[in-house]
């Protein structure tokens, strides 16, 4: 917005320029994607001072070299040191007196003082088209979806439109929200502005309570108990047979006598496990 405010500016007192040469600073270019509509209409990603320039069909050079930069940072030193010491010496506090120096004193010194005369003293300016609305481009602008109550959400803001909007079947269309320079907003659809007005209460969902065709209303409430619903519609169950009596006596175990322990040589023979024989290291007699 500051950037825009400037540009105004310069644009009401010297005209319509053909070129701006500037930083890459990231008001003036962008590395995000391109939409849809940019792709279409082959302007690639801008952002909102890009979008503006090219409305008003001014070319925006960005420098890319050292050098190039340089020259705009030297600049801006020179307002953030010199003319924070000639609002010091010359006792000014308040915002409105340091534009007012800013412009009727500061600026025609530095100007004659630094000014180098160009090599075509040609004016490369332009008029402003009768066409073009300059609060037209020089703003904020941006796509919202109208919503099924007629309303458009921006900026944690809600916009109601009029019912003299109806004939135009805005309902899940686009339309173009506007914040100009003074606070302004504006809704646009095809080049056509639409009456609005700003809804402030925050919207609840509330449900009806009117029970459906089931008897249960939308509003949560549980079925009662005889509700068909909690009917469990299951074939009864059926008791298994019964086993008939056992008729023959089980003895306790306590009273079965104890086996006597089993001897060595009543024990079953197992395998038996072979042992290895040691070799004996080789012995040689004889003389060498």
């Amino acid at each position: 917005m500051a950037a825009m405010t400037s540009f105004r500016r310069y644009v009401e007192q010297y005209g319509l320029p053909r070129s701006l040469y500037v930083d890459r600073a990231g008001i003036y270019e962008t590395a995000r994607t391109a939409t849809a509509d940019e792709e279409l209409a082959e302007s690639g990603p801008l952002t909102q001072f890009g979008r503006a320039m090219s409305e008003l069909e001014v070319e925006l050079i960005c420098a890319h070299s050292p050098q190039a930069k340089g020259r705009v940072e030297r600049r801006h030193a020179v307002f953030q040191d010199r003319l924070v010491k000639a609002l010091r010496l010359s006792g000014i506090d308040d915002l409105d007196s340091a534009n007012r120096f800013l412009e009727e004193k500061f600026l025609p010194e530095m100007n004659e003082r630094f000014t180098v005369t160009a090599t075509r003293t040609a004016n490369m300016h332009r008029r402003l088209p009768r066409t073009l609305k300059l609060d037209d481009a020089l703003c904020l602008q941006e796509s919202r979806v109208v919503h099924n109550d007629w309303t458009v959400q921006w900026r944690g803001r809600r916009f109601q439109l009029a019912a003299a909007n109806q004939s135009l079947a805005l309902v899940r269309q686009s339309v173009l929200v506007c914040e100009h320079l003074d606070g302004t907003i504006r809704l646009m659809r095809s080049g056509r502005e639409l009456a609005w007005h700003e809804i402030f209460e925050r919207r609840t969902n509330q449900r009806s309570a009117a029970a459906g065709p089931t008897g249960v209303g939308r509003a949560g409430i549980r079925p009662a108990a005889d509700h068909p619903w909690r009917t469990k519609v299951l074939p009864p169950r059926v008791a298994p047979p019964a086993c008939p009596p056992c008729c023959a006596s089980v003895a306790s175990v306590a009273t079965l006598p104890a086996l006597p322990p089993l001897r060595k040589a009543d024990r079953p023979a197992g395998k038996k496990k072979k042992r290895k024989k040691k070799s004996r290291p080789l012995t040689v007699a004889g003389h060498f």
